[in-house]
C-alpha cells in the first residue's frame, strides 16, 4: 500500500514503454502514414468518391500545414491555430492515432523492454498484501494521478490487473472500489472505458470510425481549457499543494504544462519531488529544477537521468 499522499504527474514518456508514442514519434506517425490509414477507414463508409475526396482534402491541409510547421507536438501546433476547422480535424487525428495506438498496446512480458514496466511495478506497490483477497480495497492508497495524455493504458492496466488478482470479490465491486482512483486527464481522454460508465464509453483498443469521432469530442487543445467547464485546474492545484510525494513520470516539464497545474506556486519546501530526466542533457536537467522553483542541492528534489521504473524503484515505498 502507498500510504503518503502522494501525486504522480505523467507526461507522454509515462506511455512510451508500452507502445505509445512520443511527441516526436506521434508527429511521424501523422506526416507519414495517418492520411493513407484513415482513408482506407473512411472509405468503407463514404457515400461515393466525391465525399471522401472532400474529407481527404480538409486532413491533407492539416497535415500540410502541420509538417511545414516543424512544431514537434501536434497538440502545440493547435494551440498555436485559431482555425475552428484545422482544430476539429486535428483532434479526430489525434483520436484516430491514440486510438490505433490502443490497439497495438503491449502489457506485462510483452512489452520490448520489462525493465520498463513502471504500470506493474506500482500495481504491485498498491496492493496491501495483508487484505483477505474477498475485501481488498484499492482505492485505500493515498494516490493520485495527473495525466497530460489522452490515452487510457493506466486506467486499462489497473483494472485489468485488479479484475484478474482478486477473484473472490464481484467485478462490480472491484469496478467501484477502482472507479474512487483518482486519474485526471488535464486534456480530456478518448473517453471513459466501459467500467467506468455505462453511457457513453468506448472500448478500450476498439477500431471503429464512430469511436473516433466521439474519442475526439473528449479532447481539449491547450488554449481551450482556460474557459471550458471541465477545466479542473484548481482541484489539481489543491491535490497538488496537499501531497507529501511528487513523482514526474516521463514529464517533458512544459512551462505552459506545469502553469496549468499551478507548478511551482502549488508546492511547497517541505514537499519530497523526484521526477525522471530520461534522455536530457545537464542543462536541460538545471532547468528542470529552476521550472519547479527548486536548486539542484535541495535535498527533497530528486531529478534523475533515468526511467519511471527505476525512479520508482528508488524512492517510492
Amino acid at each position: 500500500m502507498i500510504n503518503q499522499k502522494t501525486v504522480f504527474i505523467l507526461g507522454a514518456g509515462a506511455s512510451v514503454p508500452y507502445n505509445f508514442p512520443s511527441a516526436a514519434q506521434l508527429r511521424n506517425y501523422l506526416t507519414t502514414s495517418f492520411l493513407g490509414e484513415y482513408e482506407t477507414v473512411y472509405r468503407k463508409i463514404a457515400g461515393g468518391d466525391n465525399v471522401l475526396k472532400e474529407v481527404m482534402s480538409q486532413f491533407e491541409g492539416l497535415i500540410t500545414a502541420f509538417r511545414k510547421s516543424s512544431i514537434i507536438s501536434i497538440d502545440r501546433f493547435l494551440a498555436q491555430n485559431d482555425d475552428p476547422n484545422i482544430i476539429a480535424h486535428g483532434k479526430l487525428a489525434i483520436a484516430f492515432s491514440i486510438l490505433k495506438y490502443e490497439i497495438s498496446s503491449k502489457f506485462r512480458e510483452h512489452i520490448l523492454n520489462q525493465d520498463y514496466d513502471w504500470y506493474t511495478y506500482i500495481f504491485n506497490q498498491m496492493m496491501d498484501r495483508g487484505s483477505p483477497s474477498s475485501s481488498f480495497d484499492i482505492s485505500k492508497n493515498k494516490i493520485s494521478f495527473i495525466t497530460f495524455n489522452y490515452d487510457r493504458s493506466l486506467e486499462h492496466i489497473l483494472w485489468e490487473s485488479y479484475q484478474h488478482s482478486f477473484t473472490k470479490m464481484s467485478a462490480e465491486d472491484k469496478n467501484n472500489k477502482l472507479s474512487n482512483v483518482p486519474i485526471y486527464h488535464v486534456y480530456g481522454s478518448l473517453g471513459a472505458l466501459p467500467w467506468q460508465s455505462d453511457n457513453e464509453s468506448i472500448p478500450y483498443g476498439y477500431d471503429d470510425l464512430l469511436w473516433y469521432r466521439q474519442a475526439a469530442q473528449g479532447i481539449s487543445i491547450i488554449h481551450e481549457t482556460v474557459n471550458d467547464p471541465r477545466d479542473i485546474s484548481e482541484h489539481l492545484r489543491t491535490r497538488i499543494s496537499l501531497a507529501e510525494n511528487i513523482y514526474f513520470l516521463g514529464f517533458g516539464f512544459d512551462v505552459s504544462n506545469l502553469k496549468k497545474i499551478g507548478i511551482p506556486e502549488s508546492i511547497n519546501k517541505d514537499q519530497m519531488i523526484y521526477g525522471t530526466a530520461y534522455d536530457m542533457l545537464d542543462a536541460e536537467v538545471n532547468r528542470v529544477y529552476a521550472a519547479l522553483g527548486r536548486t539542484k542541492n535541495n535535498k527533497n528534489t530528486h531529478i534523475l537521468k533515468c526511467d519511471s521504473r527505476e525512479l520508482l524503484r528508488k524512492f517510492l515505498f
